[in-house]
């Protein structure tokens, strides 16, 4: 096709002419339907197989979820209830599956052509995430709800005591976790806003991504009277969890020392400074434990000899 050779492998191609793909992937891979590039790929090849007088009328993926839960398929029901599950593909056509192809074939000549100049990816290609609007809760560390419009997220907010929103900007997932070639591409140093991520790869021996912090957005309403209100205090509050002070004074050491019984057990010296340690009376019952027992020191009577053995 216009000087370029186009070549596909099938899976299985059986005689009632049905033309299957296997693919091992993760549930989460297929949870809205058939990925596109799945489709492309198996209209492609059906049209590959007709241009070799080999019709195709019917065209499947078989998904085997290698992340499959048993436990999640009976708590979900929009689960995949089995570890294998069946897409079908639908079929383009002659017409359309050729123009898609030669389409392909245009953008791989024009980057190989030295000018310079490269197609960019769409959104689609790019697996872009749209950005979010979070409305966040005092105390909490997951957003509330999630809104494509600041406008919605900011009435929500107002609505409740103690809410903020922040901003998530949108991710080129694709771009961001999975192209070797991001690290060369204009188009992604243009949208992440490093010119000079080539450098970085070439002289730092790898290039990392590293997703943009998310932008928070203060409301000044009534619930909100100050920056402190929406910050979550880090750690624990002492009035959550009260923790006794520690007596012993900074460097001492504690020397272990068996008790004698009769003998009182020995107190840790007291700190120089701090609260002094209270050391709890006994109850009444135990009063006097300590005391010495009298003991008979008479001895037992002896045992008598066995001389023999009964029968």
């Amino acid at each position: 096709m216009d000087g370029w050779v186009v070549s596909g492998q099938s899976d299985l191609v059986l005689a009632d002419q049905k033309l299957i793909d296997y693919k091992f992937t993760s549930v989460y891979t297929v949870r809205e339907g058939l990925k596109f590039d799945w489709e492309a790929q198996m209209n492609l090849l059906a049209w590959l197989a007709e241009a070799h007088a080999q019709p195709i009328k019917e065209a499947n993926i078989i998904c085997i979820f290698r992340d499959w839960s048993v436990l999640e398929a009976r708590r979900d029901p929009t689960y995949p209830q089995r570890q294998v599950k069946v897409l079908p593909v639908p079929l383009w056509g002659w017409e359309k599956a050729e123009a898609f192809c030669r389409e392909r074939v245009r953008i791989h000549a024009m980057a190989q052509s030295g000018n310079g100049t490269l197609p960019e990816c769409t959104a689609e290609e790019r697996w872009e995430k749209s950005p979010k609007w979070a409305v966040m809760k005092k105390g909490r560390k997951r957003a509330l709800r999630l809104y494509d419009t600041e406008k919605e997220a900011i009435a929500h907010a107002m609505s409740e005591k103690g809410c903020h929103v922040e901003h998530r900007p949108g991710e080129s997932v694709r771009c961001q976790s999975y192209c070797n070639a991001a690290p060369y591409c204009d188009q992604w140093k243009r949208l992440r806003g490093t010119p000079d991520a080539q450098e970085q790869a070439e002289d730092g021996g790898g290039f990392e991504f590293q997703a943009p912090p998310p932008t928070k957005v203060v409301m000044q309403t009534e619930q909100v009277v100050s920056s402190e209100d929406v910050l979550v205090p880090a750690g624990p509050r002492q009035d959550e969890f009260p923790v006794e002070p520690d007596v012993a004074s900074p460097g001492s050491k504690l020397v272990a020392k068996p008790v004698v019984p009769g003998e009182p057990v020995p107190m840790p010296a007291q700190a120089a400074t701090g609260p002094k340690a209270i050391v709890p009376a006994p109850p009444a019952e135990l009063v006097g434990r300590d005391a010495p027992i009298e003991v008979d020191e008479e001895p037992p009577p002896p045992m008598p000899e066995v001389t023999e053995i009964p029968t």
